[in-house]
């Protein structure tokens, strides 16, 4: 004997509808299935449903629903990220709020802590991954080093390798930059002679980026001026690195493409006609032709210059030579820190810092250079 068996009921009429509106109203109730005896002599419906939409209104799926409920007329569903209201006209749910999120942070030991940081560059791959060149000092046995170290994090933050000891100098000689291309990075800076030296860090799989950030560092140019401060720069293009730097002759600017061996081929030089160059910027326009360099020698009157040249795929044009773009300082005005970058393939925007040698305030100037020499302030 079973449980539950069916039974036969006979059917002479409909519940009254006035009694309950979600019953099925006479005579539409001529063979009922899944039906409940309500009372004796009616039959209620039983309640069933009907896919809703999950598409919000530009027509995108929704997906990670949370919950669903009704607020006074208006049915309301919530995500992790997203608060939508459904929109019975467009069959499609909109967006109403966003939910915000608590911060988390990580963080890593990223330098020994015999050491002090000066300062950290930082670029990232296409892959996700971020490489950081940081300039370290240490004291040990009544001497300062230098230190240059690479650290590499995953596209979660996490640290997955490092190399604390890419070189050391007895001389600070400035902060390594970086600059990345594709899924690699290239990590420059200069040594305690006149070498200015690079390593490439190879992100495209765990063992590339592993054997590339324990490699040994190429010394791609022997004539660097090897000082602290912003001697060189880079500027990152499809496959390489323009790299721009101040030469051992005197006044000289020099540049050229750090490629995947890693070398530096391509170079150009430019005699600027001043005595010393102490600071350089440089850029490079999307469509790879122009390459820009802003310059200081830090002197009265005219200490602040920039440059266009033309990379046509085998030989380096003039755009435009070298002008004077700040001519308003005093002997005892000091410009620091240049940057540049491209706002078109004909304008380069530079910006640079002024400080006041009488009050020591400082304030910061930019500035449009066009490729015909032109310059707006």
């Amino acid at each position: 004997m079973i449980d539950y068996q069916p039974v036969s009921f006979a059917l002479a009429a409909g519940m009254d509808t006035k009694t309950e509106d979600t019953l099925i109203p006479p005579p539409k109730l001529a063979l009922a299935y899944n039906t409940q005896v309500k009372r004796a002599g009616g039959y209620a419906r039983r309640n069933g449903h009907s896919a809703m939409t999950a598409s919000d209104m530009p027509g995108a799926t929704i997906t990670g629903q949370r919950a669903v409920w009704r607020y006074k007329d208006s049915v309301l569903l919530h995500t992790a990220d997203k608060l939508y209201e459904y929109n019975a006209t467009d069959t499609r749910w909109a967006v109403k709020a966003l939910r915000s999120r608590q911060c988390r942070l990580k963080s890593s030991f990223i330098t020994p802590s015999s050491r002090l940081i000066r300062g950290v560059n930082v670029a990232k791959a296409s892959t996700g991954h971020l490489v950081y060149a940081i300039g370290e000092q240490s004291f040990s046995a009544g001497a300062y080093t230098f230190q240059q170290s690479v650290l590499v994090f995953d596209s979660s933050g996490t640290l997955i390798g490092r190399n604390d000891d890419i070189d050391t100098m007895t001389a600070d000689r400035g902060i390594p930059r970086v600059a990345a291309a594709g899924a690699k990075v290239w990590v420059v800076w200069g040594d305690d002679g006149t070498n200015l030296k690079a390593m490439i860090i190879d992100c495209t799989s765990a063992s590339t980026l592993n054997a590339s950030l324990n490699g040994v560092s190429t010394t791609i140019a022997g004539d660097y001026i090897a000082t602290s401060g912003e001697k060189f720069d880079l500027a990152p293009r499809s496959t390489d690195v323009f790299v721009s730097y101040l030469t051992t002759t005197a006044g000289q600017v020099k540049w050229g493409f750090v490629n995947s061996t890693p070398a530096l081929v391509n170079t150009s030089t430019y005699a600027t006609g001043l005595a010393a160059v102490v600071t350089i910027s440089c850029a490079v326009e999307s469509g790879l032709a122009e390459h820009g360099m802003v310059y200081c020698d830090r002197t009265n009157p005219n200490d602040v210059y920039a440059i266009h040249r033309n990379w046509n795929g085998s030989a380096w044009s003039v755009t435009a030579s070298s002008t004077a773009i700040e001519t308003g300082l005093t002997a005892t005005d000091v410009t620091k820190w240049p940057v540049c970058r491209y706002d078109s393939a004909s304008s380069l925007r530079l910006w640079y810092t002024i400080i006041d040698g009488t009050n020591g305030t400082a304030r910061t100037r930019q500035s449009l250079y066009s490729t015909a020499g032109a310059i707006s302030t």
